[in-house]
C-alpha cells in the first residue's frame, strides 16, 4: 500500500479560493460546470475580480484575504455571471468605443448582481446594484 504525505503546505488563498468555489457550487450547482470551467489568474493591486471572454478570472490576493468565504462565493458567481451572459463579446460586437467599456461593465454588474441578491447570494459591501 502506498501512502501520500502530506506536509501541510499550499498557499493558503488558493485554498480559501477554492473553498469559495464549492461553497458557490452549492448555492448554484447549475452553474458548476461553468465556474470550473474559469481559469485562475493572479493579479496583485487590481482591487477586485474580473474575468474575460476567454473565461479567465482575474484575482487579488488583496480581495482574497478581504473577503470571507461566502462573499468570495458570490464574487465567483458574479464573474461566471458576466462569462455565461456574453459580456465581453457582446461589448465587442456591438461596436461602442473602448470609452464606452466602463459604463457597459457597470451595467452588467448592476444586472448580475440583482440576480444574485435575488438568488440570497452574499456579495461584499459595497457592490454595485440596480438602485
Amino acid at each position: 500500500m502506498m501512502s501520500i504525505k502530506h506536509d501541510g503546505g499550499g498557499d493558503p488563498l488558493l485554498l480559501k479560493l477554492a473553498a469559495a468555489r464549492v461553497v458557490a457550487c452549492n448555492q448554484m450547482p447549475y452553474v458548476a460546470t461553468a465556474l470550473f470551467a474559469m481559469v485562475p489568474v493572479k493579479v496583485e493591486g487590481i482591487g477586485t475580480f474580473a474575468s474575460d471572454e476567454k473565461w479567465r478570472m482575474y484575482w487579488d490576493p488583496a480581495k482574497v484575504e478581504e473577503w470571507d468565504v461566502q462573499e468570495l462565493a458570490g464574487v465567483l458567481l458574479h464573474e461566471v455571471g458576466h462569462c455565461l451572459r456574453g459580456h465581453a463579446t457582446r461589448f465587442r460586437a456591438m461596436g461602442e468605443p473602448q470609452r464606452n467599456a466602463q459604463i457597459y461593465n457597470v451595467a452588467g454588474d448592476s444586472v448580475i448582481n440583482d440576480d444574485l441578491r435575488d438568488a440570497r447570494v452574499t456579495l461584499p459591501e459595497g457592490c454595485v446594484l440596480v438602485e
